[in-house]
């Protein structure tokens, strides 16, 4: 489900009049059998979107797209996060260098750390002000978090309210699962 059919499935249910989720929101994943956590056990490089497993929802192919973008005019260097979960910090430290391009945006480092801290999404090195935009595609969340951070992010975007947060589990019939809305 690429992000584009996510903000559709999304916007459908506020489209239907549903406006408010009172409760969690629960993904369940049990259709595809466990493939471990391991993504860097290929080659090490756990963010690379060739490294995701496979997933029973599978939202944008688990990556984001961070484009980096030279803004002169401010002395800095922007990201553009696309999906951009709401559970997705930036932490920017790209220095925006003037001179002529030298390397481009090879020394633009975007690390996408996981784990119980969960830290946020990393830019460092240096970016100078006549490289043109650069993107980079990162694997994240192994889990769910990337499932549920663009589905609270698509969900406030078209104006709807959620109180609740993420539950993993089945959920074969809908009054086991215990989610209210209202319209």
């Amino acid at each position: 489900m690429n992000a584009d059919r996510w903000w559709g499935f999304v916007n459908g249910l506020r489209q239907v009049g549903i406006e408010r989720i009172a409760g969690d929101v629960v993904i369940d994943n049990t259709l595809f059998a466990p493939q471990g956590d391991d993504r860097a056990a290929f080659d090490n490089r756990p963010y690379r979107t060739y490294n995701v497993l496979p997933d029973a929802l599978m939202v944008n192919f688990q990556t984001v797209n961070v484009t980096v973008v030279p803004d002169a005019a401010a002395g800095a260097v922007r990201a553009r996060v696309h999906p951009w979960p709401a559970n997705l910090t930036v932490e920017n430290s790209v220095q925006l260098e003037r001179g002529p391009c030298r390397r481009g945006a090879a020394g633009v480092v975007v690390s996408m750390p996981e784990g119980p801290r969960r830290k946020p999404l990393e830019r460092r090195r240096t970016f100078t002000r006549r490289v043109a935009d650069r993107r980079r595609s990162r694997a994240r969340d192994a889990g769910a978090g990337l499932h549920f951070g663009t589905f609270k992010t698509f969900w406030q975007q078209s104006g709807g309210t959620l109180n609740g947060g993420l539950r993993m589990g089945p959920c074969r019939r809908m009054r086991n699962c215990s989610t209210r809305t209202s319209r």
